[in-house]
């Protein structure tokens, strides 16, 4: 028989607080909940950042914080969320590059949308304007250029080879 105990965050795996008009910002203190399964904050009048500690959530398959109020980026940290299945932050104000690693580029458009600042992969949107959204989007851009000028020496390389077999073998006929 399973005890659940909330000791220290227990054993708590299921916590669904949507359309409960909550507001403020979210805690921290949700992010060391270790055997977190489900969290669910949507449809609330929450504010504030996305907490770091989320990344903590190893055990999570399902965030929801849509409709929300929520300010700032998506933490990196949530890209190391490897049970993460389902994840909304859709209509906030979130701005800045979308994490492209991890189980976030995974996610449709739709789970990010409603975000006007908010730019990336998932997206298919590049970052604009000064500050770490212009840096995000250079690395955007820088990534694309060193991807396109590496298919442009393979190419090279390889019409090189072709017109060098070419070359061996009308000599060899020659010959």
């Amino acid at each position: 028989m399973t005890v659940y105990t909330f000791e220290n965050n227990g054993s708590l795996i299921y916590l669904d607080l949507s359309y409960n008009s909550l507001s403020g910002s979210i805690p921290t203190e949700l992010g060391p909940m270790n055997y977190l399964q489900v969290l669910n904050l949507g449809h609330n009048d929450l504010t504030g950042p996305i907490p770091d500690s989320f990344g903590w959530l190893k055990e999570v398959g399902v965030l929801d914080l849509s409709h929300n109020r929520l300010m700032g980026s998506i933490p990196k940290t949530l890209s190391t969320l490897t049970f993460l299945s389902d994840f909304d932050v859709s209509n906030n104000n979130l701005t800045g590059l979308i994490p492209s690693s991890g189980q976030l580029i995974t996610f449709p458009a739709s789970r990010f949308e409603n975000n006007s600042g908010l730019c990336g992969y998932q997206l298919g949107r590049r970052c604009n304007g000064a500050g770490s959204e212009g840096q995000a989007g250079a690395r955007l851009n820088n990534s694309s250029y060193v991807g396109k000028k590496r298919m442009l020496i393979g190419i090279v390389v390889l019409t090189l080879i072709i017109v060098m077999q070419i070359l061996t073998l009308y000599k060899l006929r020659k010959w």
